[in-house]
């Protein structure tokens, strides 16, 4: 089983808890919000130390921030039952 980080859910609720990315990247020890923003949007990875301050400051849950990523034959099996 593979998980991966559910981004949705965190773009949701530093909106919902009224943070700007320049907040969140101050939070984890970024340098600026470019940074946060390439987390946020998956095109850079969360390091593991972020983690548990991205869960902290938003108020989520480890086992909400985790979600079970769909594997390629997943994927076909979807759009194959659709």
């Amino acid at each position: 089983m593979k998980y991966e980080i559910n981004l949705d859910l965190i773009k949701k609720k530093r909106k919902y808890e009224g943070f700007t990315m320049q907040q969140m990247a101050d939070f984890i020890g970024l340098h600026d919000k470019s940074s946060y923003y390439k987390r946020e949007n998956g095109d850079l990875n969360f390091q593991v130390g972020e983690i548990p301050i991205i869960e902290k400051v938003l108020k989520i849950p480890s086992k909400k921030i985790f979600v079970e990523s769909l594997t390629k034959s997943q994927h076909s099996a979807q759009k194959v039952g659709t």
